[in-house]
């Protein structure tokens, strides 16, 4: 059952295991929902962030399940989100980009970010952005994707956007969207 499988998830990931080990154990809870061919018709409608249309799957105040889709060719910028967040395409491909922090980060406005890693996900395929300072991360839509997120406590709605030739980052607000609307 879909409930049982988002409320394993959300529990898996709000254990005190470090952020590395309990986003492994909830892999498998993971693939089963990635597995659900009507995945697409359970969530209820959100204004998401750099996606075209966005659906809740599940939602509490530490654990948010989002899926959302983006056209080919769209470029997400480099961000953070002031917590982790695991991603995965439902159905379509991206090529997304981790980066790490090499500065101290005690400098406003100035960021020296390194590529951590750099992977094409297909379908059912998982990225894991770990917690600050490390969740610095951007994406390109490589065709039409349908992306499933999973993101952790404390979303920040003050983000860093990075210029990495620049060696500097920007802070903008999120514009959150009205959830009683």
């Amino acid at each position: 059952m879909t409930t049982d499988t988002l409320l394993e998830i959300a529990n898996v990931m709000r254990g005190e295991e470090e952020f590395a080990h309990k986003s492994q154990l909830a892999l498998p809870a993971l693939e089963r929902l990635l597995a659900r061919p009507d995945l697409l018709t359970i969530g209820i409608a959100r204004t998401g962030f750099h996606v075209d249309r966005s659906s809740w799957l599940y939602f509490d105040p530490d654990i948010a399940v989002t899926i959302g889709f983006i056209k080919a060719g769209q470029v997400v910028p480099i961000h953070n989100h002031g917590t982790w967040e695991i991603v995965a395409p439902y159905r379509g491909r991206v090529t997304y980009t981790a980066y790490e922090r090499a500065d101290d980060g005690q400098t406003p406005g100035h960021a020296q970010l390194e590529v951590a890693s750099k992977e094409v996900l297909y379908s059912g395929q998982v990225a894991l952005c770990p917690p600050p300072p490390h969740d610095v991360h951007g994406w390109t839509v490589d065709e039409d994707t349908y992306l499933l997120a999973v993101v952790g406590p404390g979303l920040h709605t003050r983000r860093e956007y990075y210029e990495p030739g620049e060696q500097r980052y920007l802070e903008k607000e999120a514009q959150w969207p009205n959830l009683l609307a």
